[in-house]
């Protein structure tokens, strides 16, 4: 569930021993980047793995902050797996010996900005579905769309929506990119499949707090699987257009000119739907105008989605159950899914 996050401390008990000497005798673990006081962490168990998180401290030893995203630090960049309870609190243990703080003082550490967010495995391509999404619980939130994914956001939240394969995969799909048999095999493996990345992200510590009712790191590791419901609650507060709920899907490739002309008219056709075009068509002089629409309509290079919001709710449900099953949370899995039905928009799912 978290992704990227920021976790600092003031405490000096916990970093006093955390200064330049420390991070300069660890070369090869620590790198600096770009100032005398911030130092990239390499995970030191998977060395091959490019990710690091931000290491960022003051010359007195009295603040040091942690950011960046811990589910690649831990699984890798290109790893789709979400993080579970389990794997989380290995990742943690393997910051907190690296930087030679004690576990159970390590959970001392407040979280300044967290994101909680799934790699959905969805029935639909990830455009499309994305298209769809029109909105996100009130006006209040802030639209915005770039290519590729669509964020909802206030100054302190926001929910992000994109394609995760495209993202890790881009273009590296086309031969010249790949580094690797290890790339090789990961895009074979996933390259026609659909994978939504879902992601709520809170900043400020006290709305952290307010949120999701803690800051801390060992909090978090506490009540870790309460943010499964957290996200389920929130998620299902997303606005599906009705114009989308069957969309027409049309691959270019290889298509002509008046192919391409006719799906762009059924695309017109599909969102006036049937009941205005019957009433426009009653109205001109022209009678064959309603043959020539059914034979748009019938077009054999176009498909047919009837994805919508009750569906894209069913693949998260999913999504959640297998990462509890995954990380060994069965009862878990099995005690929350009738919170999940009960909190659920929709109460046949």
């Amino acid at each position: 569930m978290i992704d990227n996050a920021g976790i600092w401390t003031n405490n000096p008990i916990l970093i006093s021993h955390l200064n330049k000497n420390f991070f300069e005798e660890r070369n090869g673990i620590f790198i600096n980047f770009n100032n005398e006081f911030t130092y990239k962490l390499f995970n030191p168990e998977n060395k091959l793995n490019g990710a690091f998180l931000r290491i960022k401290f003051n010359e007195s030893g009295t603040y040091l902050k942690i950011v960046g995203s811990f589910r690649k630090w831990y699984y890798g960049e290109k790893s789709l797996r979400d993080f579970s309870l389990n794997d989380f609190i290995k990742a943690i243990e393997i910051l907190s010996s690296t930087l030679e703080i004690p576990f159970n003082l390590f959970g001392l550490f407040s979280i300044s900005m967290a994101e909680i967010g799934l790699n959905v495995r969805v029935f639909e391509k990830c455009s499309n579905i994305i298209n769809m999404i029109v909105g996100y619980k009130s006006n209040c939130y802030e639209p915005a769309t770039f290519r590729g994914y669509k964020r909802f956001k206030t100054a302190t939240f926001e929910i992000k929506l994109y394609d995760k394969l495209n993202e890790i995969i881009g273009k590296k799909n086309q031969s010249k990119f790949i580094k690797s048999a290890e790339e090789s095999k990961f895009i074979n493996e996933n390259l026609n499949k659909n994978c939504l990345r879902v992601e709520l992200k809170i900043t400020k510590g006290k709305n952290v707090t307010k949120r999701i009712g803690y800051n801390s790191v060992g909090e978090l590791i506490d009540n870790f699987n309460d943010l499964y419901l957290y996200y389920w609650i929130n998620v299902q507060e997303l606005q599906f257009s009705e114009i989308f709920t069957s969309i027409p899907i049309f691959d270019p490739e290889n298509k002509s000119d008046k192919e391409f002309m006719d799906f762009i008219k059924l695309v017109g056709i599909n969102t006036l739907g049937i009941e205005e075009i019957n009433r426009m068509t009653s109205k001109l002089k022209y009678r064959g105008m309603r043959a020539k629409i059914k034979k748009i309509s019938e077009n054999p290079l176009v498909e047919i989605s009837t994805y919508n919001k009750k569906r894209f709710c069913m693949n998260v449900m999913g999504q959640i159950v297998l990462g509890l099953i995954k990380s060994d949370q069965t009862n878990f899995a099995k005690a929350l899914v009738p919170q999940l039905r009960q909190s659920s928009t929709y109460n046949t799912i």
